[in-house]
């Protein structure tokens, strides 16, 4: 890999390559989230790194831009139970989230990038991811937190989820790879 987080050194280890900056700005989100809590669920620890990877600076706020090859990927597997496979990936254990990278359908690290990047794009998002944080630091179970988080519960966020995700535009440089298969996300 072009980087990664150490966490018995609790040091980022990076090489040079074209995506410096967007793997930095990832393994850098693992030191920063493991500092305060060291064993975080997969999905919302890569989730969260996945979408550090589209921060930039807007006028003196951060933006977070949906990872292109991860909305692809998702546009390209939309359905009516498409909120239903991103709310899977709450009910995988570290292991099977690991089992499931590789998927050529919608693989584990795509569906934890899809719902952390839904929480943080919704009004009081990054409020909420931090109320969703401390719940699970706290021994809750995800599905529980956000049951009582979301508007509606579980069932308004899988409809959520399909209508956000059917709606957001793809950036125009990847509209035409949709249906080609371009541009894998890796795991």
């Amino acid at each position: 890999p072009p980087g990664y987080y150490s966490t018995r050194h609790k040091v980022l280890v990076l090489w040079r390559s074209r995506r410096f900056l967007q793997i930095f700005l990832h393994e850098s989100q693992h030191a920063l989230l493991r500092s305060a809590f060291p064993n975080p669920p997969k999905w919302i620890n890569e989730g969260l790194s996945e979408c550090f990877e589209g921060i930039s600076l807007d006028q003196e706020s951060l933006v977070v831009q949906p990872q292109g090859p991860r909305l692809r990927k998702l546009k390209r597997h939309l359905s009516p139970d498409l909120g239903e496979q991103i709310l899977e990936v709450l009910w995988m254990g570290d292991r099977s989230f690991v089992e499931q990278a590789n998927d050529r359908g919608l693989d584990s690290y795509t569906r934890g990038w899809a719902l952390v990047y839904f929480l943080w794009s919704q009004p009081e998002g990054p409020r909420r991811l931090g109320e969703l944080l401390r719940g699970l630091q706290s021994g809750q179970r995800a599905v529980d937190v956000l049951e009582q988080q979301h508007p509606g519960g579980l069932s308004q966020l899988k409809e959520d989820l399909l209508q956000f995700y059917t709606s957001l535009e793809l950036p125009v440089e990847s509209r035409e790879r949709v249906s080609a298969g371009a541009d894998e996300p890796r795991p």
